[in-house]
């Protein structure tokens, strides 16, 4: 057997035991509760995914969403699992070494949840930087624009042109304005110094 083929099956062999255990760590990971992941992302490479949130809280109801109409409509900031959540971070963080981003998201909107600003602060310890996701319709309260200050990227999404449309696709809380949605996004251009990468639907 010539040197190419026994080298050609050593990287066989490699790729193969790579595939494995990536897939043991996924299917690890995907008993977590809060934490998915990690994911590949264009732009935050690989993301290790956090769910802050219970499931499809959120001030829109967006006609495109890819999780279905909300069903805990509310504009209200409240506390859901940070010891829980920080608990499995930690866990990953020991086991996967391969992470660039840890992405808070989830199955709604992050904003929502209160915690946000004492999450990021424990999670820097890891030296991980912080990715956001989020529609931006509460980066016209101050607190929520102080939340983000420590984030490393912020991804806010933007899709309408006016407030017909904006009603009509976006479906937000009746608390919510398009002007307000603009004028947060002012404001936070203004006092965020770090990277915003404004996402058009």
């Amino acid at each position: 057997m010539s040197l190419y083929l026994i080298s050609f099956e050593i990287q066989i062999i490699i790729v193969t035991l790579s595939n494995f255990f990536e897939y043991k760590m996924n299917f690890y990971l995907f008993d977590m509760k809060y934490v998915f992941g990690p994911v590949p992302f264009r732009k935050l490479a690989r993301s290790l995914g956090i769910n802050p949130i219970l499931p499809k809280t959120c001030n829109f109801s967006c006609v495109y969403c890819q999780l279905g109409r909300t069903t805990n409509f509310t504009n209200e900031r409240m506390m859901f699992f940070l010891e829980e959540i920080i608990k499995e971070v930690k866990i990953v963080i020991e086991i996967e070494k391969k992470i660039d981003f840890i992405t808070i998201a989830g199955d709604g909107e992050p904003t929502l949840y209160f915690g946000l600003s004492t999450y990021e602060g424990i999670i820097k310890i890891s030296s991980i930087s912080i990715a956001i996701i989020t529609n931006g319709a509460l980066l016209y309260q101050e607190d929520v624009r102080t939340d983000f200050l420590d984030a490393d990227i912020v991804k806010p999404a933007f899709v309408a042109l006016n407030e017909i449309f904006f009603r009509t696709i976006d479906r937000p809380h009746k608390d919510i304005t398009l002007e307000k949605l603009i004028k947060g996004l002012k404001i936070f251009r203004i006092e965020y110094k770090d990277e915003i990468l404004l996402k058009a639907i």
